[in-house]
């Protein structure tokens, strides 16, 4: 696998970047982050990627890369004291969030991790260190929380959608209003329709079915930040440096 992915980076980035833009399925790629643990496969980090290390001086991949951050990224480097006096070893990033749920027991925490940190097993630890607690897990999609609905009961943690949460919250308890909600957010728009609907025309060299994935893109970044306005630093960081400085104004 890993062979046949370097032999798509010489590739027409312009090309690979078209058809993931046109065949991109979210639920298929949420399901693939599902089973990327199982399969042994992990994910960089944003400092990973600026740092370069994974290719060689010539920018070709460098194979010794998995081994490298593998032993990096999965040292398990700490001691866990359990209630009942059991020591575990748990990694730097398990361990501080561990620290800093039980320092904050009265704020929701945000926590993003790459599949297979062991996010599961750090909830794990956190509801046997606060059996009297109930929490509640949000996650963008509900297949990130299969695993937590198998491992825990109903009674220590609760779980919902973002997007679920939202729906209820602004039904209040209204039944038919909620269907109508959770009705309208499953309709599935084609980019190339949503451009012609909305009058998005071609940028650059990028279609408007293009044009119209790279906007939506530009507004779900939007919506989960604090700002006010939409502006150029909601352009996602993968392609601020394939846009002009027209480009990004017109987006």
């Amino acid at each position: 696998m890993e062979q046949s992915f370097a032999n798509l980076l010489p590739r027409d980035i312009e090309f690979l970047k078209s058809v993931l833009a046109s065949d991109f399925n979210r639920s298929a790629f949420t399901a693939g982050l599902m089973l990327a643990p199982k399969m042994g496969i992990g994910l960089m980090n944003q400092e990973a990627i600026v740092d370069r290390s994974f290719v060689r001086h010539d920018d070709t991949w460098d194979f010794n890369y998995a081994k490298r951050q593998q032993i990096a990224v999965g040292a398990l480097s700490h001691e866990h004291v359990r209630p009942k006096g059991k020591i575990i070893r748990v990694s730097d990033h398990q361990l501080r969030m561990i620290h800093t749920i039980r320092a904050n027991q009265e704020d929701s925490i945000e926590a993003q991790a790459h599949a297979g940190t062991g996010k599961t097993f750090v909830i794990g630890e956190i509801l046997e260190l606060m059996p009297e607690r109930r929490f509640m897990l949000l996650a963008d999609t509900r297949p990130k929380l299969v695993p937590i609905l198998k491992r825990f009961s109903r009674e220590q943690i609760k779980t919902n959608t973002f997007k679920d949460l939202a729906v209820e919250l602004l039904a209040r308890g209204n039944i038919e209003l909620q269907s109508k909600l959770i009705a309208a957010s499953r309709i599935q728009i084609p980019y190339a329709m949503l451009a012609e609907q909305v009058g998005l025309g071609s940028i650059g060299k990028r279609s408007a079915p293009q044009v119209a994935a790279l906007c939506w893109g530009i507004l779900a970044k939007f919506c989960i930040s604090l700002d006010s306005y939409i502006t150029k630093k909601h352009i996602p960081r993968n392609q601020v440096q394939w846009l002009s400085l027209m480009s990004k104004k017109l987006l």
